[in-house]
């Protein structure tokens, strides 16, 4: 079981640099439907680690309170809804959106491995 667990972290924490590298790749596509200025797209792209920021410490609660099994299960599905709404965004504010709920999604990934090993 412990195999299990370590296997699934390591995908989520794949994801979670996908999550935060993304923006990069799609800022000629970006730039040009949404209009963006290179200081917007920089704050757009940006956000995911604001939202990852503020998230750290109410994370590292949740995986001693719930667990990290029901804390990372949670996360990836925060963020899969941010990816979704980002994909979907027909407006800057919902892009922004997107890309919160991304950061806040993946935030708890290396909160919770750690913790994971701490117990192991």
């Amino acid at each position: 079981m412990r195999w299990v667990g370590w296997i699934l972290l390591s995908l989520s924490f794949q994801v979670a640099y996908l999550v935060r590298l993304s923006a990069g790749v799609l800022r000629d596509v970006l730039t040009a439907e949404f209009a963006l200025s290179a200081s917007s797209f920089g704050l757009m792209s940006s956000m995911v680690f604001y939202s990852y920021m503020a998230m750290q410490i109410p994370v590292g609660i949740l995986a001693d309170t719930k667990g990290v099994r029901s804390t990372v299960g949670w996360e990836m599905m925060v963020a899969a809804l941010g990816a979704v709404l980002f994909a979907a965004a027909s407006s800057v504010p919902m892009l922004f959106l997107g890309r919160v709920l991304m950061g806040i999604g993946v935030a708890g990934v290396f909160v919770c491995t750690m913790r994971f090993l701490a117990n192991q």
